[in-house]
């Protein structure tokens, strides 16, 4: 087994999404946790099943996307959030960080499809708003100009 140094990992790629941004004028989509953020040594890896616009379940623990204020599940917005967010997850192995938060029986988490952070990229496609409290304000830039003009913020973070 590997053991990597996450911080340097981040480093590395900050400085290579930095310098490609300014050439390309493109969002990062991978936020990593800074070094002040805990990670808990508990993660769920796995093909994953998803219930709902934000809501996924990885060998029956249900995750919910932490910092993403998605649609209402249900809602033409939120059904288009979440073939969003199928189509990111088909075929792929998901990891899943809980941030030792629960809401609406789900755990609160940061899941990843390889480096791409999903919550991220649902904010980013102009599928969800960011929260507008802990890691959402990280996402709060990816918003796009369509989302903020056709989604509402919920009372849910």
């Amino acid at each position: 087994m590997y053991c990597v140094n996450l911080a340097f990992v981040a480093l590395l790629f900050c400085a290579a999404c930095q310098t490609s941004e300014r050439v390309s004028g493109r969002k990062t989509l991978l936020i990593l946790p800074s070094a002040s953020d805990e990670i808990s040594k508990d993660n769920f890896t796995g093909r994953v099943r998803l219930v709902g616009p934000h809501t996924l379940v990885i060998r029956n623990m249900v995750f919910s996307l932490s910092g993403v204020d998605a649609p209402v599940s249900g809602s033409t917005a939120g059904n288009s959030t979440e073939r969003e967010l199928a189509r990111l997850v088909e075929g792929q192995v998901v990891t899943c960080t809980p941030m030792d938060e629960v809401v609406s029986g789900a755990m609160v988490a940061m899941c990843f499809v390889g480096t791409l952070d999903l919550g991220s990229a649902l904010v980013a496609s102009g599928k969800a708003l960011a929260c507008q409290n802990g890691l959402g304000a990280k996402y709060t830039s990816l918003e796009t100009e369509d989302a903020l003009a056709s989604l509402s913020r919920s009372d849910l973070c």
